[in-house]
């Protein structure tokens, strides 16, 4: 055994204060917006740990104005063509009110009705603008420019070969949330041709 000096017994008091101060190592393979303790789905389309996103929408508004006029999960087409896109989640949403709507927010969860597993994200679509009046499509296909959003291809959704059930909610501030259930047949992701 060792000889217990007051400089060791200095050494082991550092060592348990700095061991009680510091962070905790993440485990590996951790992403990094998850190390980060973040709860909202990032733009990583490779996020290991998919699908453990909180609702934080709070919104508790019961004005109208915010609608989904459709939502599509499989066979996406590039818009105003026919041409084939890879599969992802596009919302096809109106405001009917009389001002510009923002802060919006989307929360989803896809569930595989095989197997039971579910997945739910949170987006927050920081900067998105919807004029009074006005259609627009959101694409949450890891592309880029206005309409555009991260979208996980890690989970289920691209992994699961079998029936998903997605239940969709948008929020924008000041209007009610609306929602959308929408479904994508059994065969997995299909890739753009």
């Amino acid at each position: 055994m060792f000889k217990k000096t007051a400089a060791t017994a200095a050494l082991l008091t550092v060592l348990a204060i700095t061991g009680c101060s510091a962070a905790a190592t993440p485990p590996p393979n951790t992403s990094a917006s998850a190390q980060a303790g973040a709860s909202t789905a990032s733009n990583n389309p490779q996020d290991i740990a998919p699908g453990k996103y909180p609702n934080k929408i709070t919104n508790t508004s019961t004005a109208p104005g915010l609608d989904i006029i459709s939502a599509i999960v499989e066979n996406n087409v590039a818009p105003g063509t026919s041409t084939p896109v890879s599969d992802h989640i596009e919302l096809q949403i109106k405001n009917t009110g009389s001002t510009d709507m923002t802060g919006f927010q989307m929360f989803y969860t896809v569930t595989d009705t095989v197997t039971g597993a579910t997945e739910s994200y949170f987006k927050d679509l920081t900067g998105y603008t919807l004029a009074k009046g006005a259609t627009a499509t959101l694409n949450f296909d890891n592309g880029t420019g206005t309409g555009h959003f991260g979208l996980n291809t890690n989970g289920i959704y691209f992994k699961s070969t079998n029936k998903l059930d997605f239940h969709i909610e948008l929020s924008a501030t000041n209007h009610k949330p609306a929602t959308i259930d929408v479904s994508k047949a059994a065969g997995g992701a299909e890739k753009k041709d």
